[in-house]
C-alpha cells in the first residue's frame, strides 16, 4: 500500500494482510466500502477500477483506485492497491 497513512505498506503473508483489513475497517469504524467500476484480465494479471468510501473523522470521503492483482491457482497471490490521488488517499486515511 503506497504513501504515509496508517494502512500504508507491505502485508506480507496471510496475517499481516488480516491485519491490514482489520487496521482499515477499525479506522473506518466499519464503514468502508468498495464500488468496483470495472475489471479487466490478461493471463494471470486481473485489474480492478474501483473506488472508495468510507466515514472518517466524521465525514464520508471517497477516492479512486485501481488494483492489480496476479493470480495463481485460482487465488490471489499478490495485490497492489494504486491510488489516482496519493495526497487524497493519505489525508483520507490519516497520514
Amino acid at each position: 500500500m503506497p504513501g504515509r497513512s496508517p494502512i500504508a505498506g507491505d502485508h506480507e503473508g496471510i496475517e499481516a494482510v488480516m491485519d491490514y483489513f482489520e487496521r482499515r475497517r477499525a479506522l473506518a469504524r466499519a464503514t468502508f466500502r468498495v464500488n468496483v467500476r470495472d475489471v479487466m484480465s490478461r493471463g494471470d494479471v486481473v485489474l480492478q477500477l474501483a473506488g472508495g468510501t468510507a466515514e472518517l473523522g466524521g465525514r464520508e470521503v471517497g477516492w479512486e483506485t485501481v488494483g492489480i492483482f496476479t493470480v495463481r491457482d485460482g487465488k490471489i497471490a499478490e495485490g497492489r492497491l494504486v491510488p489516482f490521488d496519493l495526497y487524497l488517499f493519505d489525508e483520507v486515511w490519516g497520514a
